[in-house]
């Protein structure tokens, strides 16, 4: 009977086909030393290494690809020198393994997909992103889709600098302050931020909301976000879409139909600062309060833009809008 137990307890593991990538934010020049995500009980897939990361926190950078089925990772092991605070960080951490399996099995809609039938997508890519003060970023990544599923923090620790380097220059501080020389040093005279990634990645309840006498039909609609999230809509799931925790938006574009038949792609940057405080300030209560993130179209490049919190609204007097027509 126990044996049974086992065989059915092996059967229902999950596999997807997952890659991985590395990233860190951007200014903030890392290296990994080694890492790897385990999963099953003895596998491993490694963490892109030994390159220099300059891609941008949460983007898709360097990447190993293992096109097989497994089981998604339950801990992440990794080690990393962070250039700006000539630092070694590492750690070892336990993903969320059900939150990453029901990601998974949700998927998307294909944002490429034109046809008149829904063809559904999942993530290919689990992103690993590495930071200063310890800063770690994990998101699951596909076909314009990304969500960070973890945030931790490593430890400082000690690596033999000619292990970490044995081919190049082993004089640490030169070493460091070439690799500092890269960055922009207008940057590089900025205080570091700790905990600005901590606020890109708090959640607030809210969906964004098209509408307009001018307006048709939204038909696409990709929202990215400062903690680099990214979500795209299509067809029906654009009117349909629900509220549920996501971070703040960095830039939302929608590709839209105007009722005289015309189709249009609106973009919007909107101001850090301002965004930010919006949320901050308007949601007393982040599990519950719920909002909708409104954009009312009037003639082009006319569009109002507002917060609404409840019954309150608040206007974003500091958006870019930028018009153009629809490849679409």
């Amino acid at each position: 009977m126990a044996c049974i137990s086992a065989c059915n307890s092996i059967r229902k593991t999950k596999k997807f086909n997952w890659n991985v990538s590395a990233c860190q934010p951007e200014h903030f020049p890392s290296k990994i030393y080694r890492g790897s995500l385990h999963y099953g009980k003895k596998n491993g897939v490694p963490v892109p290494y030994g390159g220099i990361l300059k891609s941008g926190w949460g983007s898709n950078g360097t990447t190993y690809s293992d096109a097989t089925l497994k089981a998604l990772p339950h801990q992440l092991d990794i080690a990393w020198m962070s250039y700006r605070e000539n630092k070694f960080y590492g750690g070892s951490f336990k993903l969320p393994v059900a939150k990453m399996e029901k990601l998974f099995e949700e998927g998307f809609l294909d944002i490429r997909d034109t046809t008149t039938h829904n063809v559904k997508r999942t993530y290919t890519e689990i992103i690993v992103g590495v930071g200063p003060g310890g800063l770690l970023g994990v998101w699951l990544s596909g076909v314009g889709n990304k969500t960070q599923v973890a945030t931790f923090y490593g430890e400082e620790t000690h690596i033999d600098f000619r292990d970490f380097n044995p081919s190049g220059i082993l004089d640490r501080d030169l070493y460091v302050s070439r690799r500092k020389a890269e960055v922009d040093p207008s940057e590089l005279n900025k205080p570091i931020p700790f905990k600005v990634w901590e606020t890109y990645a708090k959640t607030y309840i809210w969906k964004p909301v098209i509408r307009g006498s001018i307006v048709k039909k939204a038909f696409r609609l990709r929202t990215e976000h400062y903690n680099g999230n990214a979500e795209f809509l299509v067809k029906d799931a654009i009117k349909n879409t629900t509220l549920k925790p996501r971070t703040i938006p960095s830039a939302v574009i929608v590709n839209w139909e105007k009722t005289d038949g015309k189709r249009l792609m609106s973009e919007f940057y909107f101001n850090e600062q301002e965004i930010l405080d919006s949320f901050e300030t308007r949601f007393k209560d982040p599990e519950k309060d719920t909002a909708e993130f409104i954009f009312e179209f009037k003639i082009k490049k006319d569009v109002d833009v507002f917060l609404k919190v409840g019954n309150t609204q608040i206007p974003l007097k500091h958006v870019k809008i930028d018009l153009y027509k629809s490849t679409f």
